[in-house]
């Protein structure tokens, strides 16, 4: 569970910045494309709940 901090444009995809709440280990980026995005009504602010299935992860370096 969490708060949308960020939404930013990467290439054909949106990058949404996930922030958890007190106690929460770390902050979540998830890429979805700008139609799944308006479908989930996204938003800054907005809280969410996030779902990882664990075949779908890929680990990225800042």
């Amino acid at each position: 569970r969490g708060t949308v901090r960020e939404l930013a444009a990467h290439g054909a995809r949106l990058r949404v910045l996930v922030s958890g709440g007190p106690g929460a280990p770390s902050d979540v980026v998830a890429e979805v494309t700008p139609a799944a995005a308006a479908d989930l009504g996204l938003a800054e602010g907005r809280g969410v709940w996030l779902s990882v299935k664990a075949t779908e992860i890929d680990v990225v370096p800042l």
